[in-house]
């Protein structure tokens, strides 16, 4: 939705942030691999995956500079956390690291958590009501 904001190089570092929060709960679920496949069509690059283990998240977060930015990647990941309704403690620890590296307060992360959780639940009733 926001993604497309983005800067190249930061379209290919939210990729990799988001293939590391769909990973890190050891379960890459089916609505996981989904949105990660949206964010690719909206951004306009090809998928990659990354082993868990091969992701440095200093390197990436670096990539980010702009607040704007570093809004828009939050926002968009927390989509992806709530997309298959388990926002686990893996999650919520590794976006809470996120947002201190980026200086998102954490009224902020809670925000764009509530936001995350509201889109994500639109989505998945969007796509019930388009069943046949």
């Amino acid at each position: 939705m926001l993604l497309i904001q983005l800067e190249a190089k930061e379209k290919f570092a939210f990729l990799k942030l988001a293939h590391y929060i769909a990973k890190s709960d050891g379960n890459y679920s089916t609505q996981e691999k989904e949105i990660i496949e949206e964010y690719c069509f909206e951004m306009g690059i090809d998928n990659f995956e990354l082993p868990f283990e091969s992701i440095d998240i200093d390197e990436v977060i670096n990539t980010f500079r702009c607040k704007k930015s570093k809004c828009i990647i939050l926002m968009e990941l927390m989509i992806l956390a709530h997309c298959d309704d388990t926002y686990n403690e893996a999650e919520n620890a590794i976006l809470s690291n996120l947002a201190k590296k980026l200086d998102i307060t954490q009224k902020e992360l809670k925000m764009f958590s509530n936001w995350g959780k509201a889109v994500s639940s639109l989505r998945n009733q969007a796509i019930l009501m388009s069943l046949d």
